[in-house]
């Protein structure tokens, strides 16, 4: 860990922070060189159109510890990557200038793909004994449901009797682009079966592919799992690598192979907390069934960076589900610039996501909300491998002090809301700001959990940490919005802002409360 801090270190004090960002992404965009008939159509079912881009998904999603491993490497002169990697990406990171430890190299991948196998086989037996021990279908909906995957207890409403707390399946009911032919929502959320007493029933299903119940199906199952291990031992003797990668996944894709379409929901809905589509959702244009990936936030894109470039270096940037519900055209751009080129996309403007009204309380009268970013602890910041460096304590506790001084001064109340509880991933710097803010009678600590859109509604004013999604939330509502840049360095576009203005000193934040107070009395 000491080695990835002195490698941050040492690029950021040669103005070279944006190197591990590049090599990631270049080796995201680096098509594998791996010929159609190399990938088994056994295993990669309705996806094999698309195998080459879901490997580089695969190989993509362990980004976090690549860069990790980059860190280290220029930590010192003589510093080698060493993490699991197939031999095409340790190639192009030497062509890049990253001295490579082939060997220890090819043992951790060797070894990740052997978990992988183990992994596979395990959830493959675990599927066939849910299969063995079902005999009768999990519901009868025929196909007029729509499954929400993903989701924890504050996405849901509190009770049966609670319509008015900001949670997606609450924003679903009241959205006009609904299918009003729908009556039922499921969800995985255990210990939350609602008798939901609005128009839908909401009800729980452990997971979204139902298990196999018919005798021919899980005998179709079983022959099916014989032949991939087969396959998965034949490649592993051919050096086809991306076979073994995908096999956790390809079990679960043959069970919605194997199965009638009546059992499926007609959408699957799947949020922005997950970049790519899951294997088994190729599957789904044959049952009648469709993908969806909606966005509870906005703030997507990299931030520009000093020379104020813009390069597109996001896991965002491999993409490809086929419908898209967005929030604004600004956001339909950017997934634009994805691999999603033929995609469906609606607007729908902000979704409500979660929300909890057991910890919420009444605003005080003349109210301004402030959402910031929570930095992370220097370890946790640095592996995300970001090449501008803004969401850091020194930033954002300049962000929260220069907005309270100015509250202080005007005598107004600042209503704050932290993006999520403080845990020790929070830099100790941001703790102990909190600390030192708590008993200021200018300011009003909010429990996380609440939804930001119960606190803006009661408030007279919004000021966002840039480029948090409440600004534009804030405008929906018609809640006079700013941003607020306390460092006045951020190279902005309308792209960023969305027209919603920046203020960059503290005089232009502290005439634009005084005028929203005026504009109240």
């Amino acid at each position: 860990m000491r080695k990835m801090l002195r490698g941050y270190r040492y690029l950021k004090s040669t103005n070279r922070l944006h190197i591990i960002e590049d090599a990631v992404q270049h080796l995201r965009e680096y098509e594998l060189d791996i010929p159609t008939s190399k990938f088994s159509k056994l295993l990669w079912g309705a996806g094999l159109c698309s195998a080459e881009l879901i490997t580089r998904q695969r190989l993509s999603s362990r980004y976090i510890g690549l860069n990790r491993a980059l860190l280290i490497a220029v930590s010192s002169p003589s510093g080698f990557v060493s993490i699991a990697i197939p031999r095409i990406w340790r190639v192009q990171l030497e062509h890049i200038g990253f001295s490579i430890d082939h060997t220890k190299c090819s043992i951790y991948w060797a070894l990740a793909l052997a978990k992988k196998f183990m992994f596979g086989l395990a959830k493959a037996l675990l599927l066939l004994g849910e299969a063995i021990c079902n005999w009768s279908p999990t519901h009868d909906f025929g196909n007029q449901y729509i499954y929400f995957c993903d989701l924890v207890r504050n996405n849901l409403p509190a009770d049966d009797q609670d319509f008015q707390s900001y949670c997606l399946i609450n924003w679903y009911s009241q959205w006009n682009g609904r299918d009003h032919l729908i009556s039922h929502l499921r969800h995985g959320v255990t210990m939350a079966n609602l008798n939901y007493k609005g128009i839908y029933n909401i009800t729980f299903q452990k997971n979204p592919v139902p298990p196999l119940f018919d005798i021919r199906q899980k005998l179709a199952y079983v022959s099916w799992l014989v032949k991939a291990f087969y396959s998965c031992v034949v490649s592993l003797f051919s050096g086809a690598w991306w076979n073994l990668l995908i096999l956790p996944e390809a079990v679960t894709a043959i069970s919605v192979r194997l199965q009638s379409p009546s059992l499926f929901a007609k959408e699957y809905w799947f949020h922005n907390s997950l970049c790519y589509p899951p294997l088994w959702t190729y599957e789904l244009p044959a049952k009648h069934s469709k993908a969806i990936y909606y966005f509870y936030s906005i703030n997507c894109e990299p931030l520009s960076r000093s020379d104020g470039s813009k390069p597109f270096v996001t896991p965002y940037s491999l993409m490809n589900w086929p419908h898209y519900l967005i929030w604004d055209k600004p956001l339909s751009a950017f997934i634009r610039n994805t691999q999603s080129i033929n995609a469906s996309m609606l607007v729908s403007g902000p979704v409500w996501f979660s929300d909890c009204t057991n910890n919420h309380k009444a605003l005080k009268p003349l109210s301004i909300a402030l959402f910031n970013v929570t930095p992370h602890r220097s370890l946790a910041y640095s592996r995300l491998g970001i090449a501008t460096e803004y969401y850091v304590p020194e930033i954002t506790n300049a962000f929260l002090d220069q907005v309270i001084q100015c509250a202080v001064e005007l005598g107004i109340i600042i209503a704050f809301k932290e993006k999520r509880v403080i845990k020790r991933t929070a830099h100790p710097l941001h703790r102990a700001y909190m600390n030192s803010i708590k008993c200021n009678p200018n300011v009003d600590i909010l429990n996380p959990s609440v939804s930001a859109i119960q606190i803006i509604k009661q408030s007279i004013g919004c000021i966002s940490f840039p480029f948090t999604s409440t600004a534009f939330i804030a405008r929906s509502e018609g809640i006079s919005s700013v941003y607020f840049d306390p460092t006045a360095s951020l190279c902005v576009d309308d792209t960023d802002t969305r027209g919603i203005a920046i203020l960059k000193n503290k005089r232009s934040l502290n005439e634009w409360m005084k005028a929203l107070l005026v504009s109240r009395t």
